[in-house]
């Protein structure tokens, strides 16, 4: 601030007031954080306490990009994010961007931290997108579906090896180049199909928004799966259950 103009300075007892706020402010302000519980049981290292509030935040952070791609600056940061179609960032940077896009009252804040197996993690953030998170994760333990969504995924690495397409399945650099409209067609296809295995009816329409091409909506959905199955893993083998804690029983 010392380097700051005078004249710019805000006065001591200022204050935003809704007459001057955007839409989109007092859009965020009306949106009220609530208390929400990620479960823990049975044998974890410090590892796992270090993943699961790490991968848990990187979707929440994912679910709020496409919750809010009705207000411009969200949709142009995600935009920006997944790059045009002749580069691209990296999958790291996406999650990282999402989270700086999130205003400090909505993200992901720890309440209380118990562990003693059975044990939990209690957060304050956005039900809604909790929930969102709880349903995909809930939707995708069902073995029939994991398999198909696990199909489609290995399908996909190899349909983009046969077309000389790669970077999709790890955290480097896209590389791309001109594609034909019959795989063009095929990448659009892949993307609506991923959201149809997510349950994401709502979220499709919203996720076309983004000024981007389909190749890095494509990217972005599969570094999103792959975090998924992580977590997934872990509801697997009981040592985690999203929305609930058996210490509370809720």
């Amino acid at each position: 601030m010392a380097d700051f103009p005078v004249e710019y300075r805000p006065d001591d007892d200022s204050y935003l007031y809704e007459e001057i706020a955007t839409q989109d402010a007092l859009n965020l302000r009306a949106e009220q954080t609530q208390s929400f519980m990620l479960g823990l049981d049975n044998q974890l290292f410090i590892d796992d306490l270090s993943i699961i509030p790490r991968i848990f935040q990187q979707l929440y952070c994912f679910h709020y990009g496409l919750a809010h791609l009705g207000m411009t600056s969200v949709r142009d940061v995600m935009g920006k994010l997944l790059g045009n179609w002749t580069g691209g960032a990296s999958a790291v940077n996406i999650f990282t961007g999402l989270k700086n896009i999130i205003p400090v009252i909505h993200r992901p804040q720890i309440a209380s931290l118990q562990f003693n197996s059975p044990g939990h993690i209690e957060l304050n953030l956005l039900p809604n997108l909790a929930l969102s998170i709880e349903q995909v994760a809930a939707r995708l333990s069902s073995p029939i579906r994991t398999k198909r969504a696990d199909a489609l995924y290995k399908n996909t690495y190899s349909y983009f090896k046969d077309n000389g397409l790669s970077g999709f399945d790890d955290e480097r650099g896209l590389e791309v180049r001109d594609i034909s409209p019959e795989t063009l067609e095929n990448i659009v296809q892949r993307v609506r199909i991923f959201f149809k295995c997510f349950g994401w009816t709502d979220y499709h329409s919203k996720f076309n928004l983004i000024d981007a091409h389909p190749l890095q909506q494509l990217r972005a959905v599969l570094a999103y799966y792959r975090r998924l199955k992580i977590l997934n893993q872990y509801i697997i083998d009981d040592k985690l259950e999203i929305g609930r804690s058996r210490v509370v029983g809720r």
